[in-house]
């Protein structure tokens, strides 16, 4: 249970915080980092994961510049074409909830991010209206995503 409230701070603490910063970019690397903390009889898949990413624009939020390392939660390392594919990043500062992501010294825990997909939409988890994003035609995927035209963006 402990656990499920560290997530759900780390995921639900939005701008409350700082702002979220939305750049388009590259991501670089993304090595596991630590285990969670995990109670005796709780079942604990996540692991604290580093991304290195490239941001080469801006596009919401406060601007972040130069290569950045953030934190963020999987169950497995993504692979190389996957890593490569990616070009949407949605970052928020760790500066008020450092400690309960203590794992580096990441500045950023990666919020979402997405490649281009076939049909040229960035799909992400956060809606793009609350991270001061104006775009047209945003659909909502079945899987609660947030899709829209990448060209709307770049």
């Amino acid at each position: 249970m402990r656990l499920f409230c560290v997530l759900a701070f780390a995921t639900l603490a939005s701008s409350a915080f700082g702002a979220d910063s939305v750049v388009v970019g590259r991501a670089i690397s993304n090595t596991y980092s630590a285990r969670l903390p995990c109670g005796e009889n709780e079942i604990c898949l996540d692991s604290i994961y580093l991304w290195v990413i490239d941001p080469a624009k801006a596009l919401a939020g406060p601007k972040i510049n130069g290569r950045l390392t953030a934190e963020t939660y999987q169950h497995v390392g993504v692979n190389r074409h996957y890593l490569r594919s990616l070009r949407l990043f949605v970052l928020r500062p760790l500066t008020e909830i450092r400690d309960a992501l203590r794992a580096s010294d990441a500045k950023y825990y990666l919020v979402a991010s997405s490649p281009i997909y076939k049909d040229g939409s960035y799909c992400i988890s956060v809606d793009p209206t609350e991270l001061g994003l104006a775009l047209k035609n945003v659909r909502t995927g079945s899987d609660g995503t947030f899709c829209f035209d990448h060209k709307q963006v770049e």
